[in-house]
């Protein structure tokens, strides 16, 4: 009686199981529909662990730098599209869903003299129009949806030398919700000084493992020069030129450079420097990018 009552459990047992997809991983026999559903569910598994206390690091690249030099009249150096009076810059590169960053400044100008927005979709953070013989420094940002293959546009009142740079940013994964945390701009109203320093006081992040990009340049209070920066420690250069498209310039120069700060709170002070062959005078734009 007890040995029927085993062979009818095991007979039920043999029952339960596929023998032949047990042995397909063995010799090769699984269908590739059966693979794929197996990389799908362990592909799910990976984002829950991406998830559950992964660290997202947002890394910001280059994508153009643009510039215009015009000294006395006479164009030494440019970029496609980059005239006196307009401004172009080309963003392949660029990927839908990026956080696009426009940061730019030219030499004499107004408040206004940047378009704003710069081209559709963005939204401006800073727009400033200082210095002892007047420059206009701005920095603004989109998500990038369908991008055209150029942002072009025409400078407003206020335009001198035309002497400008622009740098163009993106930065891939950045949050749907809320993707600049926070944001400050400064410029100097002191004297011009060499080396010139830029500084921001800083902010606080409410999100936690923010790239910030540090963005700052100078009205060179001279004409025709080059100049050396100096960034935080920490921070890592993405873009530095003059407007004569190196570290020589007529009128001005910028720097763009990038951190991670890993955990939400205060910045702190963040200052940078230039030394060149004029004093000058600093603006600055710090931005904090959530994941």
């Amino acid at each position: 009686m007890r040995r029927a009552i085993l062979c009818g459990v095991a007979l039920t047992l043999v029952g339960c199981f596929d023998f032949d997809k047990l042995r397909e991983p063995l010799d090769g026999s699984a269908s590739p529909a059966d693979l794929t559903t197996e990389a799908g569910d362990l592909a799910g598994v990976g984002d829950l662990a991406a998830s559950d206390g992964g660290v997202v690091t947002l890394t910001p690249r280059l994508i153009a730098n643009a510039y215009f030099s015009n000294f006395s009249g006479t164009t030494y150096a440019s970029t496609a599209g980059m005239t006196k009076t307009a401004f172009e810059v080309p963003t392949a590169g660029i990927v839908d869903g990026d956080l696009v960053l426009f940061i730019a400044n030219i030499d004499n100008g107004s408040n206004t003299l940047w378009p704003d927005p710069i081209a559709p979709g963005f939204t401006q953070i800073a727009q400033s129009y200082f210095g002892s013989d007047g420059q206009t420094f701005v920095v603004s940002w989109k998500i990038a949806n369908n991008e055209p293959p150029k942002y072009t546009g025409i400078y407003g009142s206020g335009n001198g030398s035309g002497s400008a740079v622009i740098a163009l940013i993106a930065v891939s994964g950045a949050s749907s919700v809320m993707p600049v945390d926070n944001s400050l701009a400064t410029f100097s109203s002191a004297a011009g000084m060499s080396p010139v320093v830029g500084s921001a006081t800083g902010f606080s992040t409410t999100a936690a493992n923010c790239t910030l990009i540090l963005a700052g340049g100078v009205d060179w209070l001279g004409q025709g020069g080059t100049n050396t920066f100096t960034l935080p420690n920490g921070f890592t250069k993405l873009s530095q030129l003059g407007d004569h498209g190196t570290m020589a310039w007529d009128w001005t120069s910028q720097q763009v450079a990038w951190s991670t700060q890993a955990a939400a709170g205060a910045t702190g002070n963040v200052d940078w420097s230039a030394t060149g062959s004029y004093n000058g005078q600093a603006w600055t734009v710090l931005v904090a990018v959530a994941p």
